[in-house]
């Protein structure tokens, strides 16, 4: 059995590439479950209570086996991070200390002065943001691969501790070679000649079996299967993520200043709606696509990609919308949480049966309001955990041609991260 290790990885960035720190720590999260490595993640965001940044930094600089660089303009052009964690990094990489792991997050000038000899991840030279890929968690997997084969080459030295071994060979990288003996040529003639013999056999016995047991036998009715998920530990095949996602769904804070404000999903069918001075904007109706953990919803009409999944805050009880927004080579990304206001019939969301949803949330009554003051859009109810909206008037975007880009994004109605042109000249 392998012995566990602790392994210590810093990533630097700037406050600006922050959304795609948060996606590479999802991508690093299996890693964190592997029994055999402990693995601390450190960063300005997790540093202790109280903790002063300076100190707290130059700490994990010291101390971490891994520095991730996330590689962008704004980051190489801040002195402050240059100076305390670029160059002390590099020193500390060039002791053997350390292993010093560019991600190129953005294009840009950067593999000059200390960090020319670097190459950067991805492996194809080709930032993580770039509307070449298909998603933005593509190249995101490859970075976790490489940096999984980096942790598996840290070997303890005499002294016993953690040192980078390139020359280690991971699981993944080792080739068994066996020695050939002198009469290989021959069984191979030998095995040559009765191969089709023996795959005639196979495919009669295979047929004789269909034949006489399978194709005679009962379809297996869905309350077995699903009672054998359940004993495995498995939830039922009728309750996917899908089915746990019918309802009517709303942003958790302010309807007017999100991108992605309601959501209602039937079946595996969702529409979408932005809202803007009281009007609902309907984006139109997509097909759930379901992955392991999310699913993914596309309007390409728009240039719009999203998927949905669990808030790890909530899980019971919110969704994380989380988007990226493509304009020719102008890629944004951006997410809203997303709070559960009326289940579906279909959704084991209203069976209060499912523990594992927790209890089921009441949806409030609204309160009186002013008959002289304009009712808002949205009557929450102080007592209550998810509020109740009425009807307002809608705006099919798909009959006037107007995108959601165009009518939220464009016109500063809300505030998310721009980057540059990515595209290779």
């Amino acid at each position: 059995m392998p012995n566990n290790k602790t392994i210590n990885i810093f990533i630097s960035y700037v406050e600006v590439d922050d959304p795609l720190k948060d996606t590479l720590e999802e991508h690093l999260k299996p890693l964190q479950r592997d029994p055999n490595t402990t693995l601390n993640i450190w960063h300005r965001e997790n540093m202790p209570l109280g903790a002063e940044w300076a100190l707290a930094r130059a700490k994990y600089v010291k101390q971490a086996h891994i520095v991730l660089l996330l590689i962008s303009s704004d980051y190489i052009a801040n002195d402050d991070v240059y100076e305390h964690e670029i160059t002390r990094s590099v020193i500390h990489h060039n002791k053997g200390e350390a292993l010093v792991l560019p991600l190129l997050l953005r294009d840009c000038l950067w593999q000059t002065d200390i960090l020319k000899p670097f190459e950067s991840l991805p492996t194809n030279g080709k930032a993580v943001v770039n509307s070449d890929w298909d998603s933005v968690d593509t190249p995101f997997q490859q970075i976790t691969v490489a940096i999984r084969r980096a942790i598996k080459k840290f070997v303890p030295n005499e002294a016993g501790q953690l040192v980078y071994n390139p020359d280690k060979k991971t699981d993944s990288e080792i080739i068994n070679i066996q020695t050939p003996n002198n009469n290989s040529d021959e069984t191979l003639e030998v095995l040559y000649l009765f191969l089709p013999i023996i795959a005639i056999v196979l495919m009669l016995i295979g047929v004789g079996i269909y034949n006489s047991f399978i194709r005679v036998l009962p379809p297996v009715p869905d309350s077995i299967t699903d009672t054998i998920g359940q004993n495995l530990g498995r939830k039922p095949h009728t309750q996917t993520i899908i089915s746990r996602l019918q309802g009517e769904w709303i942003h958790k804070s302010s309807q007017e200043t999100a991108f992605i404000a309601k959501l209602k999903i039937e079946n595996n069918q969702v529409s979408t709606y932005s809202i803007k001075d009281e009007k609902e904007y309907y984006w139109g109706t997509q097909t759930l696509v379901s992955k392991a953990n999310s699913v993914e919803i596309r309007y390409d009409q728009w240039n719009i990609f999203f998927k949905l999944e669990a808030n790890p805050k909530n899980p019971t009880q919110e969704i994380v919308a989380i988007y990226q927004l493509k304009n020719g080579n102008d890629v944004r990304f951006g997410n809203d949480v997303l709070v559960m206001v009326k289940p579906n019939n279909n959704n084991p969301m209203a069976d209060n049966n499912d523990s594992t949803l927790g209890p089921k949330q009441p949806i409030p009554s609204p309160k009186p309001v002013n008959p002289n003051k304009p009712a808002p859009l949205y009557i929450v109810d102080e007592n209550a955990p998810t509020p109740t909206p009425p009807q307002p008037n809608m705006v099919d975007l798909t009959r006037i041609q107007q995108s959601p880009i165009e009518l939220f994004i464009k016109k500063n109605k809300l505030r998310i991260p721009q980057y540059p042109n990515t595209s290779p000249n």
